[in-house]
């Protein structure tokens, strides 16, 4: 409708001039709302508007609402200010509730304003709160990496000082067990009633197995290895086979295994000696074989078995099985050496079980003594059970 027809139609209902006067104004109350809107939006409302697009459309609504209330508004009271007139009551209406229009569209701009203002305010709070919050974190985290490096200096003292503690309570028990032993064997007889050759192969092998032989394997200390040896070398015993043997220099295998078999002449006692350095025991119960070792227990076990054997037979037989199992045959040596071999055997044999043990493999390693022959009336045959590997042997 134009202001033609409305002029033309307020002729007819002169109440019509009134009404389009009041829907100008409602028009312009429109726009003042929109805006009125836009200023009570929150900061971060106002910035989603702009992201969506309903700011911009806000915008455009009230622009346009405002301008056509303003068009309609000249146009209006242009021309029917000369063709017509409005009542008093409806003019001081419209004027009131224009003022009062005037006065909230001030009062919300003031509003957006201070809005904003505290907006900002807030803002710049939240970024020093942030930075000193940021400060303080970083601060803490440093004191934290402090902390942790000490705690791994305290971690790695206490580990060296319970190393430490573990390596002093076995050398302790290392001294302790050779005293024990030697003691033993000195004061009291260990071992003193079999021959000198077998009591120093077993004490070796008893403290190989024992703390002396566990110290080592920790630690790499073979201290024991030469206190042991000194004492063998003291022994009178020690003496007393050399005179008896003529030992000055090197002397044979043969004559020492000889020897052995006269000083040993039971068939049990050759056997529980044979046993006691690893006869009839299967790899995962015994050390590695080692060839002096051996080859004394195969002698004394194939004398047992073969009673009836010339002797220079059974140690040529017990030779050369020790030969296959260790891929070594002990020939002629001095009495040191001899002493100190029958030592270092014992002691690498215990090593490397423990060793294997640690890898989750057999302490004796693989293979078996072949098991002797036996006289007919034998019924239980015995063997020795030995490894074919250079583990333990010097």
């Amino acid at each position: 409708m134009t202001v033609m027809d409305l002029r033309v139609l307020a002729e007819r209902i002169p109440l019509v001039a009134d009404r389009a006067l009041v829907e100008i104004v409602n028009s312009t109350e429109t726009a003042a709302h929109l805006a009125d809107y836009r200023a009570g939006e929150g900061f971060f409302r106002h910035l989603w508007s702009k992201v969506t697009g309903s700011d911009r459309k806000r915008n455009d609504q009230g622009a346009q609402a405002l301008a056509r209330a303003q068009r309609l508004t000249v146009d209006l009271v242009r021309d029917l200010g000369e063709h017509l007139s409005f009542t008093n009551l409806n003019v001081a209406l419209v004027a009131t509730r224009l003022d009062e229009l005037a006065r909230e569209t001030e009062d919300s701009g003031r509003l957006a304003r201070q809005g904003l203002e505290e907006v900002s305010e807030l803002a710049s709070v939240v970024a020093s709160f942030m930075d000193i919050t940021t400060r303080r974190l970083d601060a803490v985290e440093q004191r934290l990496d402090v902390h942790a490096a000490l705690l791994d200096a305290h971690a790695a003292a206490l580990l060296e000082l319970e190393r430490r503690q573990v390596h002093s309570e076995l050398w302790q028990g290392s001294r302790d067990s050779v005293d024990a032993a030697v003691r033993g064997w000195r004061t009291h007889g260990a071992y003193r009633s079999l021959p000198w050759p077998c009591q120093a192969l077993l004490l070796a092998r008893q403290l190989a197995a024992g703390k002396p032989g566990e110290h080592e394997s920790a630690t790499g200390d073979r201290q024991w290895r030469e206190r042991l040896a000194d004492e063998l070398l003291a022994d009178a015993g020690y003496g007393e086979l050399r005179e008896e043997l003529g030992w000055r220099e090197r002397l044979p295998l043969a004559a020492l295994l000889s020897h052995t078999l006269a000083a040993l002449p039971g068939t049990e006692d050759r056997l529980m000696v044979a046993e006691l350095l690893g006869a009839g025991l299967p790899p995962e119960l015994r050390p590695p074989h080692t060839p002096l070792a051996l080859v004394t227990a195969r002698t004394l076990e194939l004398a047992a078995r073969r009673p009836e054997e010339q002797e220079g037979h059974i140690i040529h037989q017990a030779r050369q099985d020790t030969f296959e199992e260790c891929l070594r045959r002990p020939g002629a040596m001095t009495p040191q050496e001899f002493v100190r071999w029958a030592v270092d055997e014992q002691a690498d044999a215990a090593r490397a079980a423990r060793g294997r043990i640690g890898r989750g493999l057999a302490p004796g390693g693989r293979g078996a003594l072949p098991v002797a022959e036996l006289p007919p009336q034998s019924q239980h045959p015995a063997r020795l059970a030995t490894p074919a590997t250079e583990e333990g042997v010097r």
